[in-house]
């Protein structure tokens, strides 16, 4: 997925935070956006991610033009920050971290606990990192690896990744296995 960024602005009371900024994100590369304090970045990130509106410009996502009215948009579409604050809840398992306020629910509103296993299972398999953590309950704030892949798990969830070949299994086998 392409990001394209045109001719961006945004102002506050009294200060023009970003001018005709214009920048293209190509799909699996990495990207920096650097600068002093007060240079644009978080706005700019907020913009991306909906959680503010440009004045000017316009956002495009695989060329199609956007308009992001809330973080919510922005997510249901593939985009969402990873802040370098994390959060994560201790008292809850690696999968209900990831999936956060977004858990799979049936249409009656019930939590669909064994398919957010699953897919939780699934998604650290694609990212390669499912036999580091294969049967763990709780998150510990000492494992500093879970603290970094929790959010970022949580950022690609809905992201259109090839499927691994091999030694993941994606069911449930011993009732230890469902605490994931």
């Amino acid at each position: 997925m392409q990001m394209e960024l045109k001719h961006i602005s945004k102002s506050f009371p009294g200060v023009k935070v970003l001018q005709d900024l214009s920048l293209r994100i190509e799909p699996g590369k990495v990207h920096a956006i650097c600068g002093e304090n007060g240079a644009g970045k978080s706005t700019l990130l907020n913009i991306m991610s909906g959680n503010l509106q440009p004045d000017e410009g316009s956002i495009l996502l695989d060329q199609e033009e956007l308009q992001f009215r809330s973080p919510k948009d922005a997510f249901e579409r593939g985009i969402s920050i990873v802040y370098q604050h994390l959060s994560l809840v201790d008292s809850l398992s690696i999968a209900e971290n990831i999936f956060g306020i977004h858990p799979p629910v049936s249409r009656r509103g019930f939590l669909k606990k064994r398919k957010m296993i699953l897919e939780a299972r699934e998604l650290l398999c694609r990212l390669r990192l499912f036999q580091a953590y294969s049967y763990p309950e709780r998150v510990h704030r000492s494992e500093t690896l879970l603290l970094q892949v929790v959010p970022l798990s949580r950022s690609t969830k809905f992201a259109r990744a090839p499927r691994r070949s091999g030694s993941c299994q994606t069911r449930l086998n011993a009732p230890h296995e469902s605490r994931l």
